[in-house]
């Protein structure tokens, strides 16, 4: 039985609007037919069942993408296929999840940020690493002992790494809280709600 929320208020009449029947696995289904849809509202049920699905196709195909390389020696694997495909539609269903609860679709971009991180790493740090060499004449010169050295470069590239690593987590926790939030009450600036023109059916 759907949820009383999930009904659309009554009209003038006193009988409530047609609503669109959706099961879980249709959820899955609209998403892939709205694949670059940034436009509109998702409500949390849409989020979390493309979600679900995605993880899950994606871990089965996983099991088999080993045995599929091995015999075909395709250098990419079914399931890296499967996630690259679904890329953007995850991530226009986050958009309209952020537009649902009235949010602007361009918090998404915040998911660049550890990605700039890693990136920023590769690039700039051993060249950093270089230049502390070069104002700290203890380290580098052959003045200190060879373990100390490596100890250095190795507290240096962890402490690096984790500075992206920490930034992912963050955004990572941000983006579940945004997404279990509720829908936005009537409509909003970027359309109707969700709740009031679908049904969930539960078996």
């Amino acid at each position: 039985m759907p949820d009383v929320d999930d009904l659309p208020p009554a009209g003038d009449s006193g009988k409530q609007t047609p609503v669109e029947e959706r099961s879980l696995w249709g959820y899955f289904v609209k998403c892939l037919k709205n694949y670059a849809t940034f436009s509109g509202r998702a409500r949390r049920m849409e989020f979390w069942e493309f979600y679900l699905f995605y993880a899950g196709i994606a871990a089965l195909l996983s099991l088999v993408s080993s045995h599929i390389t091995l015999m075909t020696h395709f250098p990419v694997t079914p399931a890296q296929l499967f996630l690259i495909a679904l890329l953007l539609p995850g991530v226009a269903v986050f958009v309209r999840r952020m537009h649902d609860i009235g949010k602007s679709g361009w918090n998404a971009m915040y998911a660049l940020i550890p990605v700039t991180g890693w990136i920023a790493f590769l690039v700039f740090g051993p060249v950093a690493l270089d230049w502390f060499f070069r104002i700290v004449p203890y380290f580098g010169q052959g003045e200190s002992d060879a373990i100390i050295d490596l100890l250095f470069v190795i507290m240096f590239v962890l402490v690096m790494m984790m500075i992206p690593v920490l930034i992912g987590l963050f955004v990572a926790i941000l983006f579940t809280v945004w997404a279990c939030q509720n829908s936005q009450p009537g409509p909003n600036k970027y359309g109707e709600n969700p709740k009031g023109q679908e049904r969930l059916f539960e078996d």
